[in-house]
């Protein structure tokens, strides 16, 4: 470092001038943290640089970024729940897309105790998450109640494409979420 008698007189204006602004975001950062109510809420900008720093200094300018819109939220107690087709007592509802829109879909299914759907396949992967109760599944082109996996809630296994399979809520009501696809067609073999 060079003694202060031989700083030239331009470089040593230039960290002078930033003292102040130094100085102020020391201060801010030694009081501590501040709740978010007392936060000031627009960014801090430091004051626009002297003419001789602007050559000299990669100004950086950064945009503010636009209100996003927020996400597309779908509350439980809006649901229109529908009678499952292979288990009357049960209920489905589409959250996103249905049986014969292209594009990913979600479907939610209420399984009463005892209910169940019957052989099928798609013609693209989907993946069930069990959200409640015990899921029983089985794989094959025939309903066989003893080759079934049971799967507990907070699981999830995926049927791949063109895979028969078939569910089953055995002993208890069961519910689960099902996504898959951009695909439509639900074939039964």
């Amino acid at each position: 470092m060079l003694p202060a008698h031989r700083i030239p007189k331009a470089r040593a204006m230039r960290h002078t001038a930033r003292l102040p602004q130094r100085l102020a975001l020391l201060a801010a950062l030694l009081a501590g943290p501040v709740r978010a109510n007392e936060a000031q809420t627009q960014p801090i900008t430091p004051d626009a640089p002297a003419a001789a720093e602007i050559d000299s200094a990669a100004a950086t300018v950064i945009p503010a970024e636009p209100p996003a819109p927020g996400p597309a939220v779908i509350l439980p107690d809006t649901l229109k729940w529908t009678p499952l087709p292979d288990s009357p007592e049960s209920s489905q509802v589409w959250l996103h897309g249905d049986a014969t829109a292209h594009g990913p879909t979600l479907l939610r299914v209420r399984l009463a105790a005892g209910g169940r759907v019957g052989v099928r396949a798609h013609p693209d992967e989907r993946i069930f998450s069990v959200l409640a109760g015990t899921l029983s599944v089985g794989f094959g082109s025939i309903f066989d109640e003893t080759r079934m996996h049971d799967i507990p809630a907070g699981a999830v296994f995926i049927a791949p494409a063109d895979q028969p399979h078939y569910l089953w809520a055995r002993d208890d009501d069961a519910e689960y979420q099902v996504g898959g696809g951009t695909i439509p067609d639900i074939r039964t073999p």
